[in-house]
């Protein structure tokens, strides 16, 4: 994942503290094309060096993104 210059140190530090996870939204999109919107625990992972966030193969979450692997995510840090 990418990150302007001005955050490309800022994003990892804030998900990479396992005693305060952050929590947010994920927004993938169903067959019809409606968004589906979840809360979602994010996560840095380091050796892919990319932000991402749990799901399970068998989820609705996991096959929308199989079937189009948009989303959308947001979340709300309070600093």
């Amino acid at each position: 994942m990418i990150f302007p210059d001005e955050l490309s140190d800022w994003i990892p530090a804030r998900f990479d503290d396992d005693a305060k996870p952050l929590y947010g939204q994920a927004a993938t999109a169903a067959k019809d094309g409606m968004p589906r919107v979840r809360t979602v625990h994010f996560r840095w992972i380091r050796a892919l060096g990319r932000l991402g966030f749990a799901c399970h193969r068998h989820s609705p979450k996991w096959k929308e993104l199989e079937e189009n692997p948009r989303a959308a995510c947001c979340y709300f840090h309070p600093k």
